[in-house]
């Protein structure tokens, strides 16, 4: 994999999380359970992507696995489902709904194994690092 195309390390990465002030610059409202654990994008993603899954991801664990220390192959293979299929509007959406910063979302790409799986995406997340 090219430089170009690699994950940046997750210091590169703004550690804020979107606030009240980040969402109002935003079309689209939310209620304050769709933010978090209970991300409405994080809800939809799976259930689009994973619709085949005998036991489909929950947002709750997307949540946890963005979190573990050491993720479970369910935890990673949950990271690697969002990384592949997320949008780019899915990827602004969930930090906009609390989900995450940037910093934890790169943090647990790296942590699963993914951080050279998929160059778009990488391209796409290096784009946000502070100093790149």
């Amino acid at each position: 994999m090219s430089e170009a195309t690699m994950l940046a390390p997750p210091e590169a990465f703004d550690d804020d999380m979107a606030d009240d002030a980040a969402r109002a610059e935003c079309s689209r409202t939310w209620r304050p359970e769709e933010l978090g654990r209970g991300s409405r994008t994080v809800k939809f993603r799976p259930a689009r992507s994973c619709a085949g899954w005998v036991d489909p991801p929950r947002p709750e664990e997307f949540h946890d696995a963005l979190r573990a220390e050491r993720p479970t192959d369910r935890q990673a293979l949950i990271l690697r489902v969002w990384l592949s299929e997320g949008t780019d509007e899915d990827f602004i959406f969930a930090w906009m709904e609390g989900v995450y910063s940037f910093r934890q979302l790169v943090a647990a790409v790296h942590r699963a194994g993914a951080a050279d799986e998929s160059p778009s995406r990488n391209r796409y997340l290096n784009r946000m690092a502070r100093f790149r």
